[in-house]
């Protein structure tokens, strides 16, 4: 696009730009609502409401009448009305509104400015809704794997951090491991607190991801992040590299510390996907479960 260019224009509709695995950059001009699942890189401008769903993930600077967060997003967030950031979300940069909402489960590392009232000529938006499955209690299984032999204590202690810090996400222990099978692994199950609609489920996964990135963070200037899961979070890496060789995967997120020095401070983190579901839908727990359990082996043979 040349300077003399105006960014292109999204006709006066309701329109999904950017759907899961699409990523774009550059300037965008909407005169209407917008909702946004891809990945964007540039300038943002939306007359009405903008969506930044669960899956999209946005680097540049954004200006709405209203705007609801629900995945990620770093720059500057500028609303005219109201800027809603809901569980799961994780921003980062300058938030400015005159009405800011954030929710409990939110890691918001940004400047915060509310700029006073919106004058009453001007109607202020309620909660922008979304559309999701029906809650379900949902079933999500672990595997805490050693390889090689270590003292009991430290297959213990990973798995006291782990359930620490499934607790702090909002799950409770359903079925525990006795102990460890012959392939050196524990598989308990943890359960949703309460019912929770898939979607939510799906935000779960990319917080826990973002509390164990944040935790095995190996810059000692930086400060240790808080939020949600972020204690728990740090117990299981330092759990898990005080042992050799070993894994956590806890749903479809995975801590791995494959050093051969016990105390070494690699570990990494991955998250696979969840499997797809449409938003109006909330898939059978037991069938997920199984998924997820097949997800699992393939990510530790991988590994093996």
């Amino acid at each position: 696009m040349s300077p003399k260019e105006e960014p292109p224009t999204i006709p006066g509709v309701a329109t999904t730009v950017l759907s899961p695995g699409t990523r774009a950059m550059g300037e965008l001009h909407s005169v209407d609502d917008l909702v946004l699942s891809g990945i964007f890189e540039g300038k943002l401008r939306v007359e009405k409401t903008l969506r930044i769903l669960p899956e999209a993930r946005i680097d540049g600077d954004v200006v709405a009448e209203s705007i609801l967060v629900l995945g990620r997003m770093q720059g500057t967030l500028h609303a005219q009305n109201r800027i809603e950031i809901r569980a799961g979300a994780i921003v980062g940069g300058e938030v400015i509104a005159p009405q800011i909402v954030v929710h409990e489960g939110v890691i918001l590392n940004a400047k915060v400015h509310m700029t006073g009232p919106v004058p009453r000529a001007v109607p202020v938006p309620m909660a922008v809704p979304v559309t999701m499955g029906p809650p379900r209690t949902y079933l999500l299984p672990t595997l805490l794997r050693s390889y090689g032999e270590i003292p009991r204590e430290e297959m213990e202690e990973a798995e006291r951090a782990t359930e620490s810090f499934m607790r702090s996400m909002g799950f409770e222990l359903e079925t525990r491991a006795e102990r460890a099978d012959r392939s050196g692994a524990l598989r308990p199950i943890f359960r949703s607190r309460e019912p929770v609609p898939y979607m939510r489920l799906r935000e779960s996964m990319q917080l826990m991801e973002h509390a164990l990135r944040a935790a095995t963070a190996s810059d000692p200037l930086d400060p240790p992040v808080q939020g949600t899961g972020a204690a728990g979070a740090r117990e299981v890496a330092s759990a898990l590299g005080r042992m050799r060789r070993a894994a956590l995967v806890v749903g479809s997120v995975a801590l791995t510390h494959l050093d051969e020095n016990p105390g070494a401070s690699h570990l990494a983190v991955r998250r696979r996907t969840l499997p797809e579901a449409a938003p109006t839908d909330s898939p059978d727990p037991a069938s997920l479960l199984v998924s997820l359990q097949k997800l699992q082996r393939e990510l530790l043979d991988g590994l093996s």
